[in-house]
């Protein structure tokens, strides 16, 4: 059975491993240093995470935050599910969006790395459209993507 948790910090090894897995390959292309373990480390907030679980099992997690400005959106942070259970993706994405809805907001917003082609398919599959507004964009080498949800 599927369930959210809020994360503990014995969550904190199983977001490591699994955001190393699936994103130093980007962080190490795109970003000045690459991927590193102690900027990991030193920006860890337990607090801003959701644990994705089956059975009691962790597949993935999740990090938003509300963004209110003129136009409010829930924005997402991070969003990795551990490759073997990527199926569940479509599950977990109506999850956020009935988050966003629950809290008012008819927006969420996210970014990916530009040769992600994965994770662009996938949202775009889901609805999600590329955001052509360039003051959006803090890195040419990512791509931020909006739904609108009503």
């Amino acid at each position: 059975m599927l369930s959210l948790k809020k994360c503990s910090e014995q969550d904190k090894e199983f977001i490591y491993k699994t955001t190393k897995d699936s994103m130093a390959e980007f962080f190490n292309k795109y970003l000045p240093g690459g991927w590193s373990d102690e900027k990991f480390h030193s920006g860890f907030n337990k607090d801003k995470i959701t644990i994705f679980e089956i059975d009691g099992l962790p597949i993935g997690f999740y990090d938003i935050e509300e963004i209110c400005n003129k136009e409010p959106y829930l924005y997402v942070r991070n969003f990795q599910i551990i490759k073997d259970k990527r199926g569940y993706g479509i599950t977990l994405v109506r999850l956020l969006e009935k988050e966003a809805k629950k809290r008012n907001l008819n927006k969420i917003r996210g970014k990916v790395f530009v040769n992600n082609e994965r994770a662009l398919e996938f949202f775009k599959h889901m609805g999600y459209n590329v955001i052509k507004n360039p003051e959006l964009y803090q890195k040419e080498a990512s791509v931020y993507l909006e739904k609108i949800l009503f």
